[in-house]
Parts: C-alpha cells; sequence; structure tokens
C-alpha cells in the first residue's frame, strides 16, 4: 500500500488539496451564515435608544419619514428641526432614506424598513469583499481575510443602523473588486465600472471618494505617466468626480439659502495647525484603528503583509488603499480622531482585512499571490503554520470580542435609554401641530471652530418639528427670538431653568406645562407668561406630574 502510495503521489496530493477545499468551503459558508446574521439581528427594532449613532440615525429617521410625507424628489431631503425653513438641508445624496421611504410607500410606515435597507447593503458589502478576497488571495488568505471582515465591530455596529455607511462601503469594494481586475486585464470596461462605483461611493458619503485613489494607482501602474495623455483615463476621473461635484454643489445651497446641513459645511472638519500639537486627533485615529479596525495581533499581521507588499500586486494594491483611508484621515483630523466619529473608520476595514490576510499567509510560510521564485523553507522547529493559525485565533477572538461590547453598549446606553423614557412622557404635553424648541451641542469646539450642533433626537422620537439651539447660546433674547419665529413649546433641562449668569432666571418666563417624571425634561410653554400669583405650576411640581 505504502509503495502503491509513493509511486503515484500527485493522487494523494490532489486528494488532500480536495479535502482543504471543502473544509475551506464548509468555513466560509459558516463565516458568512454568522456574519450575515450578526448584520440581520437589528433589523425588527423600531425606534428607541438602541441607536448606533444617535445623532445621524436620528436625523434619518426624519428624512426617510419626511419623503413619504411631504413628496419622493430625492433631490430636496429635508429634516424635522427646520425651524421657520422648508427643511431642506444640505447632506449626501439620500438614496437609503429614499429607498426606505419607498418602501413606506410600498408596504406602510415602519421604521424597521429603513433598518433593512441598511442591513441590505451591509450584506452586499460582505458578499462583495468576499469576491474582492478571493480574487486577490489564496483560498487560505481569502479565509482569513472574509472571517476579519464578517467579525469586525465597526461594521457590525453600522450593519443595522439608520445611516448611509453601509451603502458607501458596498460602493467602495465595488470600487476596489473591478479596479484589481482592471490592473489585471486592462479592460476599459472595469475601469468605468470602478469609477462609477467610486462616484456612487462620494454620494452616498463623501469620504468614499478616497477609495479613487486606487483608480489613481493602477492606470499610474499600467500606463505609467501616459495615463494623462489618456482619454479613457480623463472620462473615467470624470465619472468618478462629476456627479459627487454636482450633488454637493446642489446640496450647498439648502445651508447657504436656510441653514440647514448634517455637518458638511457646519463643522470643521479638516486639519489646522493648532490640532498638530498636542497632536491628540492622532492619538484618537490610532486607538480606534488599533482596537475597532485591527486588532492587536491583526495590527502585526498587517505590518508583515506591508513589508512584503513591494512585489506582490495584491498587497501592493491593499496598502494603497490602506494608506488612502489614512491620508483622509489625516486630512480630517477635526472630525476623525473624535469618539463620537469612530464610524468614520468603516473605510479603513476592507483594506485592513486583506492585509490581515495576506499577513497570516505570509506567516505561514506559504508563497503569497504573485510571488516569483522559489516557496521559503522554514525549520519545522519554528512551527510557522501554529504559529499563523495561533495569530489568526487571536485576531478573531479580539474582534469577536469588540463586537460583543460594541453591541452590548449600543443596547445599553442609560443615557439614551433615560432620554427615551421621558420623551414618551412628554409626548402627550406637545400637540402635533406646535412647533417644539429644543436644545443641541455647543456652537463651537475647544478651538473656537463653528460645529454641528443640532441635535435631532427629540424631534425624531416625538415626530414634531422646530427648532434648535446650541446650548452655549441660551438666554432671553434668543428665545424670545425663536418664538417670535414659531416656536411654542420649550422643552427644557432643569440646569437650563436654575438662575446662572449664563442666561439669567428662565423659569420665572414662561409657565410650566409638565415633565417627565424624573424631571429631566421640562415643558414650557412659550406663548404663556409665568403666572407669580400661583396660577402656573412650579418647577417643582412638573416634576411631579407624569403624563397618563
Amino acid at each position: 500500500m505504502q509503495t502503491a502510495i509513493s509511486a503515484n503521489p500527485s493522487s494523494q496530493i490532489a486528494r488532500s488539496a480536495e479535502r482543504l477545499r471543502r473544509r475551506i468551503a464548509v468555513a466560509t459558508i459558516l463565516i458568512a451564515i454568522a456574519g450575515g446574521a450578526l448584520r440581520v439581528m437589528t433589523v425588527h427594532r423600531p425606534l428607541n435608544h438602541q441607536l448606533a449613532n444617535s445623532w445621524r440615525e436620528a436625523d434619518y429617521v426624519q428624512i426617510a419619514r419626511n419623503f413619504d410625507r411631504e413628496g419622493m424628489n430625492i433631490l430636496y431631503p429635508r429634516i424635522d428641526w427646520r425651524g421657520e425653513t422648508p427643511g431642506f438641508v444640505e447632506m449626501e445624496f439620500p438614496l437609503t432614506p429614499w429607498l426606505a421611504a419607498a418602501g413606506y410607500r410600498l408596504f406602510g410606515y415602519h421604521e424597521q424598513i429603513l433598518r433593512m435597507v441598511s442591513a441590505a447593503f451591509s450584506l452586499i458589502a460582505m458578499l462583495l469583499f468576499y469576491a474582492v478576497a478571493r480574487d486577490a488571495l489564496s483560498r487560505v488568505g481569502a479565509l482569513i481575510a472574509f472571517s476579519a471582515f464578517a467579525f469586525n465591530p465597526l461594521l457590525v455596529r453600522l450593519s443595522g443602523s439608520m445611516q448611509p455607511e453601509p451603502l458607501m462601503i458596498a460602493c467602495v469594494i465595488l470600487t476596489a473588486y473591478h479596479a484589481i481586475r482592471f490592473d489585471r486585464n486592462g479592460t476599459t470596461r472595469s475601469l468605468m465600472l470602478a469609477a462609477a462605483a467610486t462616484a456612487v461611493a462620494g454620494l452616498a458619503k463623501a469620504p468614499g471618494v478616497y477609495v479613487g485613489a486606487i483608480l489613481a494607482y493602477v492606470c499610474l501602474r499600467r500606463y505609467g505617466l501616459n495615463a494623462l495623455a489618456r482619454p479613457t483615463v480623463w472620462f473615467a476621473a470624470a465619472i468618478a468626480v462629476t456627479p459627487v461635484y454636482l450633488w454637493y454643489a446642489w446640496a450647498s445651497q439648502f445651508w447657504i439659502t436656510y441653514g440647514n446641513s448634517l455637518g458638511v459645511s457646519n463643522e470643521s472638519h479638516w486639519i489646522t495647525t493648532r490640532l498638530l500639537w498636542p497632536p491628540t486627533f492622532l492619538r484618537g485615529n490610532l486607538i480606534t484603528e488599533f482596537i475597532l479596525v485591527w486588532s492587536p495581533i491583526g495590527w502585526g499581521l498587517g505590518i508583515v503583509a506591508m513589508q512584503k507588499s513591494r512585489r506582490r500586486g495584491a498587497a501592493r494594491i491593499a496598502a494603497i488603499w490602506y494608506t488612502a483611508a489614512w491620508i483622509f484621515f489625516l486630512a480630517a483630523a477635526g472630525t476623525s480622531g473624535d469618539n463620537w466619529a469612530l464610524y468614520y473608520h468603516c473605510i479603513s476595514v476592507p483594506p485592513a482585512c486583506l492585509l490581515i490576510g495576506l499577513g497570516a499567509v505570509a506567516v505561514r510560510g506559504r508563497r503569497m499571490p504573485g510571488q516569483s521564485g522559489r516557496q521559503n523553507v522554514t525549520p519545522r522547529r519554528l512551527s510557522p503554520r501554529r504559529c499563523a493559525v495561533t495569530a489568526v485565533m487571536l485576531t478573531l477572538i479580539a474582534l469577536a470580542g469588540t463586537t460583543y461590547f460594541r453591541i452590548h453598549s449600543r443596547d445599553h446606553a442609560e443615557d439614551l435609554k433615560q432620554l427615551h423614557d421621558c420623551a414618551m412622557q412628554i409626548a402627550p404635553l406637545l400637540p402635533v401641530d406646535k412647533q417644539i424648541v429644543v436644545r443641541g451641542g455647543r456652537s463651537v469646539d475647544e478651538f473656537g471652530s463653528p460645529v454641528a450642533f443640532n441635535e435631532p433626537m427629540l424631534f425624531a422620537w416625538l415626530d414634531r418639528r422646530g427648532f434648535n439651539y446650541p446650548k452655549d447660546k441660551l438666554d432671553a433674547a434668543a428665545l424670545a427670538e425663536l418664538t417670535r419665529q414659531g416656536g411654542d413649546y420649550w422643552i427644557a433641562r432643569p440646569d437650563e431653568l436654575e438662575e446662572s449668569d449664563a442666561h439669567g432666571p428662565l423659569n420665572s418666563l414662561y409657565t410650566t406645562r409638565g415633565a417627565c417624571s424624573c424631571g429631566n425634561l421640562v415643558v414650557l410653554d412659550l406663548h404663556a407668561a409665568f403666572q407669580s400669583d400661583g396660577a402656573g405650576p412650579s418647577l417643582n411640581s412638573a416634576a411631579n406630574s407624569t403624563s397618563e
């Protein structure tokens, strides 16, 4: 028997290869099922306190709702904190909320439809990433990269959330897929499809345009400096850039005319000299990448892949891809390093996962895709296969653990739960045809630069329209102006009703209509002056009144 096997070693190798293929196929299916389950597990939830990114999701709920109620023209997205304006708002191209509104028209209003749209794009992104990984890496490397992508905490947290990042990531990965094919075959079709995917990524969310760096790289790699003289390259660039430019130029009028923006023009995104020292923005970016994108061991695998990327096409493209993400993080340092902007780092997850797969294969001692020459022979006592397996398992365990922590923190946000419960208690005090006045964030950051202060959660939960004011600009004159513009009910916090040098004794100006049971939200009628003879309820009595 041994002689027979020795006489035909190719058949044994073929059988071993077939067993490996079957095992990888089974593992891939199991990973896909687990990753898919994580991405759809929240789609049944209505709008409540369990929000991944509360401000962004609350805005998208309003925009989808208003498409359904006020017209489906996708060129005119509208928010509820509109004040005396028609609500048109400067934002990314609103395809996600528009699709949700189309679902409302077909199936009736269910907030879960907006989650389903995001989850669907997340599933598409996962499948597209596997196609990229399988196209660029070996079977083992593709499985490792796909596993890291499926369990990435940022992507899982975003998957059922009501925001545009899942659509952007799907289009970013689609760009990479066609760019890698263009790098291999040089067909004009692949280049144009990559350019079109880049345009949709930038429309879905402005940071998506960073993936254009891959297009630039593959064009220079194939044509050299002659790429600048090729009409097809310029045409591809026009396809990638023109729709994005036209949309944001159109949307900017809503900021200029009405002062409404979702942080495009009224947020200090870009790096300035004031951010250079101390470089806290750099620390924030590194911590986010280290924990939420790579994991500690995964970072080491990525470094191995980077070191071996000089002669390997897949590793080189992944390195360029990841470097482009970091160029964006540094350029947008005014935002990318902030704790609230963790989800911006989803753009670096796909190349990081590819590098994790490439690094694991390199550690394993196998030849990487595109490598020429003899396979490296490693002494058995070093056990490179065991080192690679251990590194991969530790990386996946770390990513899965961080995913669990991020899910738990989303689902058990006590501050949001309390705010949501209070909002539900005061809802009967607010007529649906009246406008509310609600506190937002600060109007400037620690450097004095303007920031988007509009806080939309109460508008989304209460389904009311009205006004936002920055909390650092509250005084009697500001309230009087908001009342003149159409504000009816002020939803105040207790600290705003206490007399202070900042805004004076505002609790003595208006009649209190009621409050939540804990007193954290107090409703005051801006058209009813406070009655000093006791006709109007006091703050203490309002704190004890709970709506039925």
